[in-house]
């Protein structure tokens, strides 16, 4: 298929799922015989809490060819800069609360020509469909995002642990740990963050665990969610807006956004409870049947296709982040 596909990336190589899921969708483009990569703007950037086979280059600026596509996440996204002038571009928006991270919706850079917008949930979906009526884009695009099911799954052995990624709130993180250490209701609970960890051990973690407090915030989906209910624990916590759509499963405990006694007091009874065993097998089915890569594949290389086909002509890109370095927030 003519033209490459390539992916700006921001150089952060510390765990965040956004990273995943751009090498994640370079991976399946890839496979569907698509021209796809990762573009960093440092030489020499390694992401390595997770293994991809995506290709990698490096570089400030970039030759593009009329044929091409780039693909710029939505925190890149700079008031009065367009990355690539005359080039064909996509927005790929995996959440909507960071959509005006860089740039006011007054000052919503124009590009040339207009770019569509590619998003990974439905409440994400629902708010860039209203944006189109203030800011410069062309249409909306949905790609589901999807669970590897394979990875994230049931440990033979699942113990009395309760576990949590205290990233996004770790003041609260640090409360519930207390609170929980200290209940005497569960003095054989095992307590456990996850953070710093490699994905593989991540997915061990859930797999053995018995809760997943959910303690996203501001989020555009929420897959540390989806990744917990396939590896069959019960979640309790916040939707955190995105995530609203993952609260819709088995096993899940949407619990009202900073309500530390709420998530305590649910934790104990589900801890408590020996009934557990059904409601797993029934997240994990859920997870497989509203989050399949069957799905994300189509979706992806249809928004492919559709973005290919809009006219442009070649040029030079220059990597986003390197106004980032410059001192602009990100």
């Amino acid at each position: 298929m003519a033209g490459r596909i390539i992916y700006v990336a921001p150089d952060v190589i510390v765990p965040a799922g956004g990273i995943r899921v751009l090498y994640r969708h370079v991976e399946l483009l890839i496979e569907s015989g698509y021209d796809a990569c990762i573009w960093h703007y440092s030489n020499g950037t390694q992401v390595e809490w997770f293994t991809s086979s995506a290709p990698v280059v490096f570089g400030s600026t970039m030759e593009l060819d009329k044929a091409d596509l780039l693909v710029v996440p939505e925190p890149l996204v700079f008031a009065g800069a367009d990355p690539a002038p005359g080039c064909r571009k996509v927005i790929y928006n995996q959440n909507h609360f960071t959509t005006f991270e860089n740039t006011s919706w007054a000052d919503y850079p124009v590009w040339s020509p207009r770019p569509l917008m590619w998003v990974s949930s439905r409440a994400s979906y629902d708010i860039a469909a209203r944006l189109t009526s203030v800011i410069p884009i062309d249409g909306v695009m949905h790609i589901p995002l999807a669970v590897d099911t394979d990875l994230f799954r049931p440990s033979k052995e699942r113990e009395d642990m309760v576990a949590w990624m205290p990233r996004k709130r770790p003041y609260e993180a640090e409360l519930l740990h207390a609170l929980l250490a200290g209940d005497e209701r569960v003095p054989k609970v095992r307590l456990r963050a996850i953070q710093g960890m490699r994905e593989e051990q991540a997915a061990e973690a859930l797999g053995r665990a018995s809760v997943f407090i959910a303690l996203g915030r501001d989020e555009g989906f929420g897959l540390p969610v989806a990744e917990a209910l396939a590896a069959g624990c019960a979640v309790v916590g916040y939707p955190a807006g995105g995530g609203a759509e993952l609260f819709e499963a088995p096993g899940s405990h949407a619990v009202v956004d900073s309500d530390v006694l709420g998530i305590v007091e649910k934790v104990v009874t589900l801890l408590l409870s020996d009934s557990m065993d059904h409601t797993r097998l029934a997240s994990r089915a859920w997870v497989e049947r509203m989050y399949p890569q069957r799905a994300q594949v189509e979706a992806l290389t249809r928004a492919a296709g559709a973005t290919l086909e809009a006219p442009a002509s070649g040029g030079k890109a220059r990597h986003p982040w390197a106004q980032a370095v410059a001192g602009q927030s990100i």
